[in-house]
């Protein structure tokens, strides 16, 4: 079955559908860093802000746009502002990242 365009009403075909809108600093974050890491049906991200201290967010997301949820918010204490990609261990239970700021001396961190 083809897939519906909007080219037929006038308007430019879209080549993409939009999963999620980030657009809360408490909530959900906002600006995204990285790529996104994908396992089985589910991807996991990151924001640079936002979250409960505006130090940004880990979170998951399904393919579909279904289960969104912040499986973390970052802490001056414990890193802020992640940068990079999110790396997956093999057997897929363990994410690692790291942050361009904050841990003890202030200047990020590697996680797990």
């Amino acid at each position: 079955m083809a897939r519906p365009t909007l080219a037929a009403a006038g308007m430019p075909e879209r080549f993409f559908n939009i999963l999620h809108g980030f657009k809360s600093r408490t909530g959900d974050g906002v600006f995204l860093d990285g790529s996104l890491t994908l396992s089985d049906s589910t991807l996991y991200g990151m924001t640079e802000q936002g979250g409960s201290n505006n130090s940004g967010t880990i979170f998951r997301i399904g393919t579909d746009g279904l289960g969104n949820s912040i499986l973390g918010s970052f802490h001056e204490f414990d890193g802020a502002i992640p940068k990079g990609d999110l790396t997956l261990s093999a057997d897929g239970s363990i994410l690692y990242g790291m942050t361009g700021g904050g841990g003890s001396g202030g200047q990020g961190v590697i996680s797990r």
